[in-house]
């Protein structure tokens, strides 16, 4: 009996000392948190997609001064992750400079019809894709 009393009271302190609502998002404004992009590309066309992520994608992410992280795998299921820095918003989660990005990769690219074929070139790349969303507890390596 002392044993189920003494579970029933640790069990009741876990319970109290569960975040709160503000707990959460307050945790959920604090910087760090990333989006993984995991992609499978097309054997077809691997190296092109590459390609367009580090010589297209890559140079525009540098230009604005947004930190992502780029892994390309030599194993394992993916070929690619990219994890792109978010911030939370009342409706969900958006990438971190996503509308400065997209006017200077149009710029760099000389044009909406110049970015909208790169962009759908690696699109047709791929073969396979998934999102996460998790947080990086450390300071993430400089982009310089």
């Amino acid at each position: 009996m002392r044993i189920f009393a003494g579970v029933l009271i640790a069990g009741s302190m876990f319970l109290v000392s569960l975040p709160t609502t503000s707990y959460a998002e307050d945790y959920l404004n604090v910087g760090g948190w990333y989006e993984g992009l995991y992609t499978k590309f097309k054997p077809s066309c691997a190296l092109r997609a590459l390609e367009i992520t580090h010589d297209h994608f890559g140079p525009v992410d540098k230009k604005i001064g947004r930190n992502v992280l780029v892994f390309d795998f030599r194993t394992g299921e993916w070929d690619q992750i990219v994890y792109f820095p978010v911030i939370f918003t009342g409706e969900g989660y958006e990438w971190v400079k996503e509308k400065e990005w997209w006017s200077t990769f149009i710029e760099q690219e000389g044009g909406q019809d110049q970015a909208d074929a790169v962009f759908g070139e690696y699109l047709d790349c791929l073969a396979a894709s998934k999102r996460e969303v998790g947080r990086l507890l450390i300071e993430p390596p400089s982009s310089n």
